[in-house]
């Protein structure tokens, strides 16, 4: 991203304006076609977004799928608390997303934050 930014701002300190609107007009297309690619292609959407990841099945940690991820227990249990989970032992299923976010789903869990 670094790099990409002084590509655009370098020109502009130069006061070459078109060579300034030309990298970016290059950034934003690439983005546009990637972005098009992603629709129209599930097989390159996993390649550039990955896919989700079931990490607790029934209660229970799957930590093949966490070490897959790189990614710790304490990191999962933190997001977790952060959703206000305070026991893996409750939850059905947890999945993360390709963006890093916990996705959960627990029936006795739901039925507790319906009644709040």
């Amino acid at each position: 991203m670094i790099s990409i930014g002084t590509t655009i701002v370098q020109p502009v300190a130069k006061h070459e304006f078109g060579k300034a609107l030309g990298s970016a007009s290059v950034f934003i297309l690439t983005l546009l076609i990637v972005e098009q690619l992603q629709l129209k292609f599930n097989g390159f959407e996993k390649l550039m977004s990955g896919k989700s990841k079931v990490v607790v099945e029934d209660g229970k940690l799957n930590l093949p799928n966490l070490k897959r991820m790189r990614f710790t227990v304490d990191q999962l249990e933190m997001q977790l608390r952060e959703k206000g989970i305070t026991s893996i032992a409750d939850l059905e299923t947890a999945t993360m997303e390709p963006n890093g976010q916990p996705t959960i789903s627990s029936s006795s869990l739901l039925r507790k934050l319906q009644l709040l």
